[in-house]
């Protein structure tokens, strides 16, 4: 699985997506397997949520796009491990889509309130936000997928 690193610089995202959309689709040659889907890692430093200061809200934000990320990576996991061989690439380059998507979409609410501390938590409220929108778009995928089988994992 290609772990990539929640950034809000849309221009380094993207530099970041492309590289790994490369990695995974190989840049010459035969053209390999479909890699696992793309899944953000979680930083290591998550600010504490306070409703005291905006650097509390923040950190309240921040928790709140991690826990969703944690959900929906999940969510890829269980339809990854559903899908034929044959369906995985078509599936990465829509995942790859919405990351995209996502960053973009949020860059352009939390545009509203550019150059004011709000910024950054309405950044990531939005994240989280798409992310729980997508974790339906999945949830719909994966009652298709298991359509008729027994034996399909549990969706979380």
């Amino acid at each position: 699985m290609l772990f990539l690193p929640r950034c809000p610089k849309p221009a380094l995202a993207m530099a970041t997506s492309v590289l790994a959309l490369l990695a995974m689709t190989g840049a010459r040659g035969p053209t390999p397997p479909p890699q696992a889907p793309v899944v953000t890692a979680p930083p290591s430093d998550v600010t504490d949520c306070s409703q005291q200061s905006q650097i509390g809200l923040d950190g309240c934000a921040y928790q709140r796009d991690l826990a969703a990320d944690k959900l929906l990576n999940a969510d890829i996991r269980v339809i990854w491990s559903l899908l034929r061989p044959s369906q995985r690439e078509a599936f990465v380059n829509a995942q790859s889509a919405w990351v995209k998507y996502q960053g973009a979409d949020c860059e352009s609410q939390s545009g509203v309130y550019a150059g004011g501390t709000a910024q950054p938590m309405e950044y990531l409220l939005c994240l989280a936000g798409d992310a729980a929108s997508r974790r339906q778009d999945l949830r719909g995928f994966y009652l298709l997928l298991a359509q008729g089988t027994s034996s399909s994992p549990k969706f979380p």
